[in-house]
């Protein structure tokens, strides 16, 4: 079982790494400097630093001590094997549309027909089966 503070800082590092890809260095700055983590968050970060992001997903998973610290060793991460390379085919289009449900984030609400979401206002085109193409009327109103 993991201790509180390392779950903590394993959250924050994908909060870090998210800042440091929209390089937003005062967000990250901010992440650091946090109490959530009890300082955990700076040792995560160097060893992340040092053995990746996969060498510490490995150690969430394989490892076997309660905290993340510098002397949680665990053996090199293998290199991946090679693969078979997985071909798909083509996309099948649906017959006829097909409300799927409503997706809420916050107070904005989204009908989903066809996988496709739409908001109050929005128009789209969904292609469906031989060749034809239903240009959706707006959406109006989204209840529960």
């Amino acid at each position: 079982m993991i201790d509180g503070d390392t779950v903590e800082a394993i959250c924050e590092l994908t909060a870090y790494k998210l800042m440091q890809k929209k390089n937003l260095p005062e967000m990250q700055k901010r992440i650091l400097e946090n109490p959530y983590t009890n300082g955990k968050i700076k040792t995560l970060i160097s060893v992340e630093h040092d053995g990746g992001t996969d060498y510490v997903l490995n150690w969430v998973k394989n490892g076997k001590m309660e905290m993340f610290d510098e002397d949680a060793n665990l053996a090199p991460i293998a290199t991946p094997t090679a693969t078979s390379q997985i071909l798909y085919g083509p996309k099948v289009l649906p017959q006829g549309l097909k409300f799927t449900g409503i997706m809420a984030i916050g107070n904005l609400r989204q009908a989903v027909i066809n996988g496709v979401p739409f908001a109050v206002g929005d128009q789209k085109t969904i292609k469906l089966r031989d060749n034809q193409c239903l240009s959706v009327v707006k959406i109006f109103r989204i209840t529960k």
